[in-house]
């Protein structure tokens, strides 16, 4: 846990995190920057 503060103090808040934290972003699947046209190929 030490490792991690020094590294968030060094680095900015929150840049290093524990995956069980969890991610604020909001994850799209591949499929969903294709075209339409794709699907036709």
């Amino acid at each position: 846990m030490g490792a991690v503060d020094g590294l968030n103090r060094r680095l900015g808040q929150d840049k290093v995190r524990f995956a069980a934290m969890g991610s604020r972003q909001k994850w799209q699947t591949r499929a969903s920057y294709r075209s339409p046209r794709w699907t036709t190929r």
